[in-house]
């Protein structure tokens, strides 16, 4: 299990039913007027293909409604397994309308043979201020300049063989309020594949995998930020050690206390162990985490292609050495007279071997009906 991470992980009984908690002193009064996400934990019980892998925190449909969703999705290669999830997040309040907004872009992703294809893009994004209510679209327009910042996202497998990661990135590398529109550029890089028998089904390898990928970005003008630089943490492991020691949380220098972090960059990249019978680089996943944290500035950033204990679970589990080069860029933003809450959102399901994967998701809503939260210890 993932440090800091409240996962039980077994098959047995019902998955927890997704769950909101507040960190920290309980609230009273409303829900937040924005939500910043600050990562998520995924762990499954034993390791896989990734068929959908998601979490995102998007603004509900009315943008006068204090309402925010909620979104996870996790989806396997080939057998059925038991998700379960952290969302971290900080929820704030302020009288005068906050200079955040928030949208979602979506593009395919096709991946030719089912082997080792890298896919990278600069994608431009675009939202018109006329979309935001006019307090905010004025708050965001006279502020300083605009910072750019990750929500979340989501991979969903479409068509095709669902391929193991060999590297996932995605950066928000440019933002501006240019006229009437908000502007982001995000730096995307994707590579995936599967060589093994799994993914080759009566021998031939597929002639393509394809995937949609959703990701959440947001933009706010605050009144003080610090753009951190980028860190970089590698974790090996092999076949002959199994205890793999947990990671211990980072501290990240250079932000005030009175700041809250997001994500500008956040990916891995794996390759094959010197041990390794295959050189191929892809890897199984049963476990991600990547979470951002306050007062102290920190971060805490594992993958585990393999856990102690998994084959009691799944006598057949993968067991290949590598390692992973995990990357992590943060911001810090900071509204004069806002207050400032840590929310945390679990939860968890169960996926049935051989489901579609726009079947592997859960979204809960963060309104008005199940306010005030639960008061939870800090992390």
């Amino acid at each position: 299990m993932l440090a800091g991470c409240p996962h039980t992980l077994a098959t047995v009984g019902d998955p927890p039913e997704p769950a909101f908690e507040v960190v920290g002193d309980a609230l009273a009064g409303t829900p937040p007027d924005a939500v910043l996400w600050q990562g998520f934990v995924h762990d499954w019980t034993h390791n896989h293909r990734w068929k959908r892998l998601g979490n995102l925190i998007t603004p509900c449909d009315d943008p006068a409604e204090r309402c925010h969703q909620f979104q996870h999705g996790a989806a396997s290669g080939t057998s059925g397994d038991r998700a379960l999830w952290t969302t971290q997040a900080t929820g704030l309040w302020r009288d005068d309308p906050l200079p955040i907004a928030t949208t979602v872009t979506s593009f395919p992703l096709q991946i030719p043979d089912g082997v080792i294809v890298g896919w990278s893009e600069l994608r431009p994004v675009e939202l018109p201020l006329s979309t935001l209510s006019p307090g905010v679209a004025e708050a965001l327009t006279r502020g300083p300049e605009p910072v750019g910042f990750l929500q979340g996202f989501d991979l969903v497998h479409v068509e095709g063989a669902p391929l193991k990661p060999i590297t996932f990135l995605l950066d928000v590398v440019d933002t501006a309020i240019v006229g009437d529109r908000i502007r982001w550029t995000i730096r995307s890089r994707v590579a995936m594949g599967c060589a093994t028998g799994e993914c080759r089904g009566d021998g031939d390898v597929p002639a393509f995998s394809a995937y949609r990928l959703s990701v959440a970005l947001g933009v706010a003008t605050p009144d003080a930020s610090v753009v951190g630089e980028d860190r970089y943490i590698k974790r090996t492991w092999d076949t002959k050690d199994r205890t793999q020691p947990e990671l211990p949380a980072l501290p990240l220098d250079g932000f005030a206390t009175d700041h809250t972090l997001v994500f500008q960059a956040l990916g891995i990249t794996l390759s094959a162990g010197e041990d390794a019978a295959s050189k191929s680089p892809e890897q199984h996943m049963v476990g991600w985490r990547s979470m951002l944290y306050d007062d102290p500035a920190g971060v805490w950033i594992d993958f585990r292609q393999w856990r102690p204990g998994m084959r009691d679970i799944q006598p057949t589990a993968f067991d290949d050495p590598g390692e992973v080069l995990m990357t992590v860029r943060a911001a810090s933003l900071q509204f004069d007279g806002a207050a400032r809450h840590a929310i945390r959102w679990t939860g968890g399901l169960d996926w049935i071997a051989g489901a579609d994967a726009s079947t592997g998701v859960v979204v809960s809503r963060l309104d008005a009906e199940g306010w005030p939260l639960v008061e939870a210890a800090a992390p």
